[in-house]
């Protein structure tokens, strides 16, 4: 060894020394202030300091100097050996971030084999993993390493705290999303790891951007004691504390309190890890802490280098004990002091406020996956009930788990590559093909029973000669919000309308009409008209929209009232000709044309145009191409004067680092140019204003729809985005204006399983699920959505809900393309309860589903009365499934109220007979003793913004 070497050598050998004293020095130090007879600590405190400089100073044993002064601080070493450092190895591995599928699985399996190799080199260390996904993609690629893990599970060396399929999203995702993640992961790790729930009690998010105020509700309906998270919203919340859902639930936290570059949730032994420790001993009263170590994101977890130094840190005599050990031994620790942690209610929110509206497809097709297998489980359940047909169960299972991978944390706010795009929405096509299928065929199978006897047969049924059979166009088409299962065979045809909702719905439904399967040949669709037949022979007309071909088949596009009873049906014959009108329609004034000078006939621009259906009027201004009032039938008014509502902007954010995750302020604003305004739609059932709106290059069109017997408006937006964001150009954004008059405004937002009341404030964007109300004086309005999430509220009533965000760092080009979404504005006076909000979203996001069947006869009314009904004041049941033990139907019901709810549960006869139904909790076991159904009904008792589930046996 030369000299230089050997002087390095030695630098760093009497380095390591004196940063043990320093360490052991500094802690001492800090944890003086809690004890009794700490002063006399620091004489000997410097007499060590003094002793080790000394030895420095006259070039002797450093090593040899530390270790004396370690003698003579020994009195402080059993107040220091008091304090305990949990240390538990962990590999975050983030699920397709900065990198696709592929390499999700590598990284997975290639962290595993590494954490199995360090636990035959170090026999104490423990280790811990989260994520089913993880687990699923072993057993998948990997099984031996599956086995492995497994055997090490039972020696209790690898603790799994997978409570959840993905470490997910808790802002944009749904309720029954999130008690899903609970049923999937809790069957999962039973099945393949033989946990029970209570044996994976932690809830482990602590990269998650956000967390809903119904979170502890939610989690302890599914065996979860504990939450871990890092991100908590502010800096400054205890390091463990309690906090409260709405209804009163409660999780235990524990606040990560390391920073990024101190190792966060990938923590890294050091000095670090104890003055978390002290944090910790000041604001809790704790000597006792976890460390989470290892290294993270891209996984890895922990290293040789760690461990080392694990051990080495142990054998400090003043200094606390570095034990390998559980999250669970923590926990036990935290639960021993539960009454004395301080409480939080509401939410713990908000980080990352850009990732309500990055890539905009993501968060569409999360919305669409969770919407399509909700109904996929309530149309199995119906049919296993009426017709006796077995679950699909295998279907819905793989549907759900690849919506709850959509989850992940860097999936579903937006903060992933193009990869991470392409995957989820690869996977998203995938559940929708299940999804369909599933409905469809459950859908039909209840359809053969309905009674279509008054149909009659078609007119003629016969194909001509050389003319194919065209049976293909449309089966399992799904033409915009209508789901139709087949085409028809000729005219008359019987129509089956379902409502997937617990509660009656009198709507307009959109209907798409095939040629049968004579086509129509000479007289084609363009002058085909259309009625539906009731079976009282009641005749309601059909209004059409338009006629198109597609593929070779011709059809009709229309739109009629229906009424539908909860979870029921609606049975019609759709037939060709004519029928009066009777009662409301919708009324509209297009004053647009001048006098006729010369052919053409000329514009009037100055005009306005003006829709009215008796409940609401709302008048278009030609030159803004939005609203220029919104008013009741009683003549209140909802639009600020001279300001135009629902109107498009261009907004171009200031450019700055990580914009999928960041939303910095406006340097430009634009009000969207409106060169077209014109009514689409003329009734007498539904009328529509559809303006053309140029926003930066973009192209739009907005699409006011107003339908007889609808409190509500609807509202259409499709385009093409063609914007890009950069470093050089900003961020660029689509923003959907509503300025209500509504003065002093708050706002109601939608969050899972409930909602919550948060002030205005214009520059902060905050999420919802389906709904968003502003509230002001004397009135309101609700803004429903079909997959938007990011929202800001003035106090002077302007609602801006974010469209598209053309963020660019990771995904340089997440927008551009095609974009198209809906909303429902529905103005009231006085209040508008919560599940009244909750019910115009579901409207919304779950339409009523129409397919043809053939007249025949059958044992059930063409006309149900409602399948399940729940008659409990503001309350609802937001689903029905079922079992997951493959029996049972499953009926889960929410309260939006503040007050303990009771209501009665009715089943129809068709459903069979139900003679027992048992509380189950979120995982579908029994929370109290079963009840009995009598003659169909059943008493149900909700606590204040309460879940409860329940399991109907035969």
């Amino acid at each position: 060894m030369d000299t230089t070497t050997a002087l390095a050598a030695r630098h760093t050998t009497e380095a390591h020394w004196l940063g043990r004293l320093r360490d052991q020095l500094a802690f001492a130090r800090a944890i003086a202030p809690f004890h009794d007879g700490s002063a006399a600590w620091e004489p000997l405190l410097k007499a060590a300091e003094a002793q080790v400089a000394t030895a420095v100073s006259g070039g002797d044993s450093v090593e040899a100097a530390v270790l004396a002064a370690e003698l003579l601080l020994a009195p402080i070493a059993p107040a220091a050996k008091g304090y305990t450092l949990h240390c538990v190895g962990h590999a975050h591995i983030d699920m397709n971030w900065q990198w696709g599928w592929a390499e999700t699985v590598a990284t997975t399996c290639d962290t595993v084999r590494t954490v199995l190799a360090l636990m035959d080199e170090f026999p104490a260390f423990t280790f811990l993993q989260s994520q089913v996904s993880i687990y699923e993609i072993l057993r998948r690629y990997e099984p031996a390493l599956l086995e492995q893990v497994a055997a090490q599970v039972r020696a209790g060396r690898w603790e799994v705290v997978a409570s959840h399929w993905v470490e997910g999203e808790r802002n944009c995702a749904s309720g029954e999303g999130l008690a899903r993640h609970l049923l999937q992961a809790r069957t999962w790790m039973r099945n393949h790891l033989d946990l029970a729930p209570e044996d994976v009690p932690w809830d482990w998010v602590p990269d998650c951007f956000g967390h809903a105020n119904t979170i502890p509700a939610i989690d302890a309906r599914g065996a979860v004691k504990a939450l871990f998270m890092w991100r908590s919203g502010a800096p400054t919340r205890p390091p463990v504390f309690r906090w409260q859902a709405p209804d009163g639930s409660e999780l235990l936290v524990v606040r990560e309190l390391g920073t990024q570059a101190g190792g966060g949730y990938n923590g890294i032994p050091g000095s670090l890890s104890v003055e978390r420790l002290i944090t910790l001993r000041r604001e809790s009263g704790l000597a006792e802490g976890l460390f989470v170590f290892g290294v993270g994101d891209h996984g890895g977890g922990p290293t040789r280098r760690h461990l080392r130094e694990i051990i080495e840190r142990n054998s400090w005599p003043i200094y606390p004990q570095w034990r390998f050990s559980r999250a669970e031994d923590f926990l036990r620790v935290i639960e021993g002091v539960r009454s004395r942690l301080p409480l939080h209610q509401g939410e713990l929110n908000t980080e990352y406020t850009g990732c309500y509206t990055s890539q905009t497809a993501i968060k569409a097709a999360n919305r669409r996956n969770e919407n399509n297998c909700s109904e996929a489980d309530g149309a199995a359940a119906l049919a296993w009930a009426m017709r006796g047909r077995a679950v699909p169960q295998e279907q819905l299972d793989r549907a759900w788990q690849d919506t709850l991978f959509g989850h992940f944390h860097d999936i579903l706010p937006g903060s992933g590559v193009a990869a991470t795009r392409h995957h989820m929405l690869g996977q998203s096509q995938e559940i929708h093909a299940i999804t369909s299928c599933v409905v469809s065929q459950s859908l039909r199978a209840l359809a053969e029973r309905i009674d279509l006897g008054f149909v009659g047969a078609p007119a003629d049924v016969a194909v001509p000669a050389l003319v194919p059979e065209n049976g293909g166009a449309g089966s399992g088409l799904i033409t915009g919000t209508t789901f139709q299962g087949q085409t028809a065979q000729g005219f008359p045809v019987g129509l089956v309308v379902f409502n997937p909702c617990a509660w009656a719905r009198r709507e307009v439904l959109p209907l798409r009409i095939w040629e049968g399967a004579r086509p129509w040949r000479g007289a084609g669709a363009a002058e085909r008209t259309f009625r539906l037949r009731g079976p009282d022979g009641s005749l309601v007309p059909v209004q059409r929209l338009s006629a198109g071909l597609y593929w070779g088949h011709e059809h009709v596009d229309a739109v009629v009232p229906v009424s539908v009873a909860a979870l029921g049906w609606q049975g019609w014959a759709l037939e060709e000709g004519d029928a009066p009108i009777s009662g409301p329609t919708v009324r509209v004034d297009d004053p647009a044309l001048g006098g006729r000078n010369h052919p053409p006939m000329v514009p009037n621009p100055a005009a306005p145009i003006t829709l009215d259906n008796g409940l609401i009027r709302v008048v278009f201004d030609r030159a803004s191409g939005a609203i220029s009032s919104l008013c009741l039938a009683d003549g209140t008014e909802f639009a600020q004067p001279g300001v135009p509502l629902a109107q498009l902007w261009a907004v171009r954010e200031r450019a700055y680092p990580m914009s999928a995750w960041i939303t910095t302020d406006a340097q430009q604003a634009d009000a969207g140019v409106c060169s077209e305004l014109t009514v689409v739609e003329r009734g007498p059932w539904r009328a529509a204003v559809r303006a053309t709106v140029t926003v930066f290059g973009s192209r739009f069109t907005v699409t006011y729809l107003l339908s007889v017997g609808e409190p509500w408006l609807r509202v259409e937006i499709a385009g093409r985005w063609l914007e890009r964001g950069g470093a050089d150009v900003g961020t660029p954004r689509l923003d959907l204006r509503f300025p209500f008059a509504c003065a002093a405004a708050s706002g109601r937002y939608e969050t899972p399983f409930g909602w919550i009341d948060r002030p205005a404030q214009a520059e902060a964007e905050v999420p919802a699920l389906r709904w968003a109300q502003v509230l002001g004086g004397d009135r309101g309005c609700v803004v429903a959505n079909d997959g938007k999430h990011g929202h800001a509220l003035a106090a002077d009533g302007t609602l801006t809900v974010r469209l598209i965000r053309a963020s660019y760092d990771p995904d340089p080009l997440p927008e551009i393309g095609d974009h198209a979404c809906a909303f429902l504005l529905a103005p009231h006076v006085g209040t508008l309860a919560p599940v009244e909000a909750l019910r115009l979203g579901s409207a919304l996001n779950h339409p009523l589903r129409s397919l043809y069947a053939a007249g025949h006869g059958g044992a059930w009314s063409p006309v149900s009365t409602g399948n399940v009904a729940w008659d409990g004041a503001d309350s609802a049941v937001v689903q029905v499934k079922p079992g997951a033990s493959g029996q049972g139907l499953v009926v889960r019901l929410q309260s939006c109220a503040d007050h303990e709810i009771t209501g009665t549960l009715r089943l129809d006869g068709a459903l069979g007979e139900f003679s027992n139904a048992t509380p189950i909790d979120l995982l579908e076991r029994p929370t109290g003793a079963s009840l009995r159904v009598v003659n169909g009904a059943l008493r149900l008792s909700l606590s204040a913004r309460g879940i409860v589930s329940v399991r109907l046996d035969r």
